[in-house]
């Protein structure tokens, strides 16, 4: 069991977990290299059709995505649906589909792929989070307050 944890939230923090944001993320589609669209964002039409992987059904991402087509309209085509968003990224890099996923981890070292933001722009926050009225060890106690002081510092 973890005594804290950093996550992506979608729709506000769950019952019976509390956190302080710490910041935001971008969400992207990444392409094998060289088979980006030409544009600088994609929106949700552009991606009409092509077989997209994503986090797994729950994930903050897959959330959001789910969000983003049916907003403008348009269905989502999943090609694949997993846990590890490394694993992902691997699949993308080697051409099995594009994907929506974090842009922090498409800028990390691993392998090569190609990214555009959506249009419009989807972000989600980043919070340090953990359960409410659990006993937290020292050392989690004081990264928690450490991580509160830095977050109300401007």
């Amino acid at each position: 069991q973890l005594d804290v944890a950093f996550s992506l939230i979608a729709g506000g923090l769950p019952d019976g977990v509390e956190g302080i944001k710490v910041s935001e993320e971008e969400v992207v589609v990444a392409f094998a290299p060289g088979t980006a669209p030409a544009t600088s964002r994609v929106a949700a039409g552009d991606l009409a059709g092509i077989p997209l992987a994503a986090p797994r059904s729950g994930s903050a991402i897959k959330v959001v995505a789910d969000e983003f087509f049916a907003a403008a309209g348009e269905s989502f085509n999943i090609s694949l649906e997993s846990g590890d968003p490394y694993l992902i990224r691997c699949l993308v890099s080697d051409g099995f589909s594009a994907a929506i996923l974090p842009a922090s981890l498409t800028r990390r070292e691993g392998p090569p792929v190609d990214t555009r933001p959506l249009s419009p722009p989807v972000r989600l926050p980043v919070y340090l989070i953990w359960r409410r009225g659990r006993h937290r060890s020292p050392a989690a106690g004081a990264f928690v307050d450490f991580v509160r002081e830095r977050a109300a510092s401007p």
